[in-house]
């Protein structure tokens, strides 16, 4: 809401000032400056102004940021002035900043009632350089040295007003010392002139800065109030003193308007006779509309850098404000300003070498553009002295914290570098690394309250069931889970973000790592941490077991879960595709290494045991002629053939070796942009699979029993193919030849109902009377036996 200051409550003399048209004062200080004191500038500020005004800068918007922050420099000198001499600030007892544009006389004036300038300050600080570093910066502008695309540009600040302006008058008054006109055009005779202000002490205390515009469509935009006053809301919308903007608008007003009188009628006999009666006539009001213009003083930063309170003494309501005035160009368009909200936030200041405030907020939902690389602008602002600088430095947030919004404000940073300097200053590195730190404790806090009020909720349920009469609340029941509890709303909305850390953050990646929320075999319905994982580990089992797949139903049903069910051991459901990527950087949590269930290298803790191991060996030897059969009947679709001791009632399935591309990595791989072209090598590895056979299925213990008795055998042969294409589906593969696969099926369905095709009875018939005429003489080996009658087990 903006605030609006009417004329009632600004001093005598602001009120005055805002009356003036501007036309008098500037006849006033023109005719004594052509009698005033002409001083040459010194050699660099010549030199400074040139290399302004050519090329230096790129966005003139940042004239009024300049002369603002100047100008709440000077409030913050009579303050502290005042705090030992209340005297001080008595001579002009208000502490304001009021800028004002006028199209008649094409000028912009900024005043402010700070501690104002003597004739030596006009002289030594408008006309020369102090050693700030300044001089150096010219040197290697000069020598082309330094990068142009400034940040900061505070050390040069005064001179950006030329910018816009082709004259820069500077009126000023200090209290110990006569008010003064200051005034330079910038040009080559590198001269300003000074004389003693003929009107006397107009200002009372402070600085008045009139801008005599340059012409072009470019600047005279400027004059405009909707435009400056975007620009202070831009740069300066935090400074600690009022900025008043003058601003002229239509306002419509009812007043009263007098009925026009009526002509008597003549009195008739009727009224003579009536003449002891009194009749009353009340009057109408009537009224109407009209339209006024109205100039009057428009308070333009009135949200207050809550950052640079105690965070004790900021409510929530101020926070919830603040927020949605820093969100402005993040919001969501679908949702009202008042809908706006945030997730948690953190309010610090960090103390030390390098001290800075900061304030961060997880937004409530991310932004369109939070995955695209290519956007220039972040989520945090970086503010020196509560002055916006920027919020585009490359880099200046890790990419996973993108969804962050806040502001951080240092008075420690270098106030003229470059875009290039900024990014390697050790005072801005400190900043990221101390507020990425801030940002992971934040987001951990927000679980840990979910996980106690997940943990209050279980015993509250438990205590209720316990109860003989209990009845369970339904409605609390069908609750989805991200609408009660903060975390997981925030792992839903920015659960990749997190993942992307532990890939891109190895500093933080530990404590990333319990951030991950996953579903399990154990707890379908509710997201679960590596840390709750682990505390529900049997004491046999050594391992954090893991599967990827698509979805969550394909988890569910996977064959690759049948013996870890039976042996009670949880296995967690990683369903986003940038899991396969980030869980190769977790190769251990709590000191229990990560293993996929659908990888050969699968362990349950207990391959060592003595009868485990002996066993094994014994069902390796007798289905080694199986093993072979379909190695050398499936080629290279398979690496080898093996026994497994993951499946309990599926009769085989395909597993991925310990290095190689999985199935979920390769459907991942091929929906990618160049997926469709997958290299040879990928092609190659993704052929890298191990069929897994399951020995205590009635299948594959009668195919054993049909291999060992002829390897020849076509229906053998057959049912290793189909059994190949049907684990490939279970697994997550892609069956390349469908056709084929699908042909197979019929052949199926059509011995299982014992159906033949007519054109196939026919051709059976003539062969029968070829036999019957030319008998077939028996093989002398069992092997080249003809095809017998189907196997009904089969």
């Amino acid at each position: 809401m903006l605030i609006v200051g009417t004329k009632a409550e600004l001093s005598e003399e602001a009120a005055k000032a805002a009356k003036d048209t501007n036309e008098e004062t500037l006849q006033i200080q023109e005719n004594a400056l052509q009698n005033g004191e002409k001083i040459e500038f010194q050699a660099e500020i010549s030199q400074l102004m040139n290399i302004l005004i050519s090329y230096l800068y790129t966005n003139k918007d940042i004239f009024l940021r300049e002369l603002i922050s100047n100008a709440s420099d000077a409030l913050d000198k009579i303050r502290h002035l005042a705090l030992t001499n209340r005297e001080a600030f008595d001579t002009k007892p208000e502490y304001k900043i009021y800028i004002k544009s006028d199209d008649i006389t094409n000028t912009i004036t900024i005043r402010d009632t700070g501690v104002g300038m003597t004739k030596n300050d006009l002289i030594n600080s408008l006309g020369t350089i102090a050693k700030s570093g300044t001089k150096e910066f010219i040197e290697q502008l000069a020598e082309g040295t330094s990068d142009n695309n400034l940040i900061g540009q505070f050390g040069v600040g005064f001179y950006s007003a030329f910018l816009v302006a082709e004259t820069v008058t500077v009126t000023t008054k200090h209290n110990e010392d006569e008010q003064y006109i200051w005034s330079s055009d910038g040009s080559a005779e590198s001269s300003f002139t000074i004389v003693k202000d003929p009107r006397g002490n107009t200002l009372g205390r402070g600085t008045e800065i009139i801008l005599h515009l340059k012409e072009g469509d470019d600047i005279v935009g400027y004059l405009k109030t909707e435009t400056l006053e975007k620009l202070i809301r831009k740069y300066s919308e935090f400074v600690h003193f009022d900025i008043m903007l003058w601003e002229t608008h239509n306002v419509t007003r009812t007043i009263e308007v007098e009925p026009e009188e009526k002509k008597d009628e003549e009195t008739t006999n009727d009224e003579t006779n009536d003449e002891n009666v009194e009749v009353t006539e009340e009057k109408k009001v009537e009224t109407k509309e009209i339209s006024e213009e109205v100039s009057e003083w428009k308070l333009i930063n009135n949200e207050a850098p809550i950052w640079t309170k105690n965070p004790k003494k900021v409510s929530d309501n101020e926070y919830d404000r603040f927020f949605k005035a820093i969100s402005k160009k993040y919001v969501d368009p679908a949702k009202k300003p008042e809908e706006q909200k945030y997730l948690d936030k953190i309010h610090f200041k960090a103390e030390g070498n390098i001290e800075f405030q900061s304030i961060l907020y997880i937004a409530d939902r991310p932004t369109y553009d939070m995955y695209d690389p290519n956007k220039n602008d972040g989520g945090i602002a970086l503010y020196v002295k509560r002055v916006f600088i920027t919020d585009s430095i490359p880099d200046f947030m890790p990419r996973y914290l993108s969804f962050l919004r806040g502001v951080v404000d240092s008075d420690d940073l270098p106030l003229h570098v470059s875009r290039e300097l900024l990014q390697e200053s050790t005072v801005l590195k400190v900043i990221k690394k101390k507020l990425v730190s801030k940002a992971i404790s934040m987001i951990r806090r927000l679980a840990k309250d979910d996980q106690t009020k997940r943990k209050e909720r279980e015993e509250e349920k438990a205590a209720r069931e316990a109860d003989p009469d209990y009845e369970e609340d339904k409605e609390l029941a069908e609750t989805p889970e991200e609408e009660e509890f903060n975390y997981i709303r925030f792992w839903r909305l920015y659960g990749k973000q997190i993942r992307l850390g532990i890939m891109e953050d190895p500093v933080n990646r530990p404590r990333l790592v319990k951030l991950l929320r996953y579903k399990s075999t154990k707890s379908e319905f509710y997201f679960t941490s590596f840390e709750e994982y682990v505390k529900r580990m049997p004491d046999n089992q050594e391992y954090i077991y893991f599967i990827a797949e698509e979805n969550i139903d394909k988890c569910r049903m996977s064959p690759f879960l049948e013996e870890l069910r039976k042996r009670n051991f949880e296995v967690l459901y990683l369903t986003d595709a940038i899991d396969e990527y980030m869980i190769q950087q977790i190769p251990s949590f709590e000191g229990k290494d990560l293993m996929s269930v659908t990888r050969d290298d699968l362990k349950f803790g207990d391959e060592d045991m003595k009868d485990i191991r002996e066993k094994q060996d014994e069902l390796n030897k007798e289905f080694l002629p199986l093993t072979h059969f379909f190695k050398e009947n499936l080629g290279d679709q398979i690496q080898k053939a093996q026994i497994s001791t993951r499946l309990s009632s599926s009769p085989c399935v395909l597993v991925a070796p310990k290095y190689g591309i999985s199935a979920n990595m390769a459907r991942i791989m091929k929906a990618q942009a160049l997926g469709a072209n997958m290299n040879e090598v990928n092609k190659m590895m993704l052929k890298q699979r191990i069929l897994e056979l399951n020995p205590n299925h009635v299948v594959i213990r009668e195919l054993l029993r049909l291999v060992a008795s002829n390897k020849n055998d076509p229906t053998a042969k057959s049912v290793a193919h189909l059994l190949l294409e049907t684990a490939m589906m279970r697994s997550g593969y892609v069956i390349e030849n469908t056709a084929l696969f699908s042909s197979r099926i019929y052949n199926m369905i059509e011995q299982s109902m014992n159906i033949r095709d007519e054109d196939e009875d026919e051709d059976f018939e003539d062969e029968e009377i070829v036999e019957e005429e030319e008998p077939v003489q028996a093989p002398a080996d069992p092997d080249d036996a003809p095809e017998t009658e189907a196997h009904e087990d089969l």
